[in-house]
């Protein structure tokens, strides 16, 4: 492998991760409102998507899914209509303006929070609540977690784009003799880029939480971040 081409590849690759996308709005938003835990979930859907397409176009099937319509585009419009829903709900949560208190969007702050230091009740005088309490929260983290991944994930694996950078951009840095590996070291390397930048913004909106979950910045958000959504949905299903 050569180190020129190296080079260029990840330079083109950082200008892309930078880039606003569907992605990064999703994992955005799921930060700001639920917190870090969630927003590195979503964060780590993203970047197992992202690595199954890579290693799907490195092994060929990339191509044919390209090539057979049908499935193309079903792909394309219901990736489309997941980026305008969930753009739409953004949006009506800023209209509504109804937002839960800071500790109650985050789970996780609820589960490591106060009752961890109470006292353990082995005879169950208190009659198991706090044990029952502790599940319930487990419980609801587990949840959030799943549904953060899933978000995530389906964010990425419905936006065609990424199949089409594989299949069009990576190639253009094989040089002969290199094959399926090269390809493979591409997808990886795009992928850890991407997840730490992603990562990077979900621990800086967590800094500045408490400024971005005031009602009034928060329904601004939730509308802008809303619009981008519906309008990366829109685009992706009106591009040809």
């Amino acid at each position: 492998m050569e180190w020129a081409s190296l080079g260029i590849f990840l330079s083109v690759v950082i200008v892309l991760v930078l880039a606003p996308g569907p992605d990064t709005a999703v994992v955005l938003k799921q930060a700001m409102v639920h917190g870090p835990r969630p927003g590195l979930w979503t964060v780590a859907g993203v970047c197992l998507a992202n690595l199954t397409q890579g290693l799907v176009a490195a092994a060929g099937l990339g191509a044919l899914i390209v090539t057979i319509d049908p499935l193309f585009w079903t792909i394309k419009y219901v990736g489309a209509a997941y980026l305008v829903v969930l753009g739409a709900l953004s949006i009506r949560a800023a209209i509504r303006g109804r937002y839960a208190p800071l500790a109650a969007t985050d789970p996780a702050a609820e589960v490591t929070g106060p009752a961890d230091d109470v006292p353990s009740d082995p005879v169950g005088t208190t009659g198991g609540t706090v044990t029952d309490d502790r599940r319930t929260r487990r419980r609801l983290r587990a949840g959030g977690s799943r549904s953060s991944f899933l978000q995530g994930a389906l964010s990425n694996l419905t936006n065609p784009k990424v199949l089409i950078f594989y299949l069009a951009i990576l190639p253009q840095f094989l040089t002969p003799g290199q094959g399926v590996l090269a390809l493979v070291f591409y997808a990886t390397a795009t992928t850890v880029l991407g997840t730490i930048y992603q990562a990077l913004l979900v621990l800086g909106a967590h800094a500045a939480r408490r400024f971005l979950t005031r009602r009034r910045v928060r329904r601004a958000l939730d509308a802008v971040t809303g619009s981008v959504l519906v309008a990366f949905g829109l685009a992706v299903a009106l591009e040809h």
